[in-house]
């Protein structure tokens, strides 16, 4: 797999956790609805930066808070939080 076909991947993988930690959904549906496709999302995508943790790459990623609040707004899908945990437990 390419270094760019990688990132893509990452950058696909963030924003669909970052609309389940907003919406508590991870519903393909309700993500494509936001953005159908990679393009798309980076077009939220302020910006990115690989890091390296104990020889493990990660890559941090910032999207623009203030358009895809309204996007969702606009769209009428209600949000539950900023601060949604990753992992909830019962």
């Amino acid at each position: 797999m390419s270094e760019v076909s990688n990132v893509d991947a990452a950058i696909n993988k963030s924003f669909n956790d970052l609309i389940y930690r907003l919406t508590g959904t991870n519903d393909l549906s309700t993500i494509k609805q936001i953005a159908p496709s990679v393009k798309l999302k980076k077009d939220f995508l302020v910006s990115y930066e690989p890091i390296n943790i104990y020889d493990k790459s990660f890559l941090v990623t910032r999207f623009n808070k203030k358009s895809l609040l309204e996007k969702l707004d606009s769209l009428k899908i209600p949000i539950i939080g900023y601060n949604r945990p990753t992992v909830m437990l019962k």
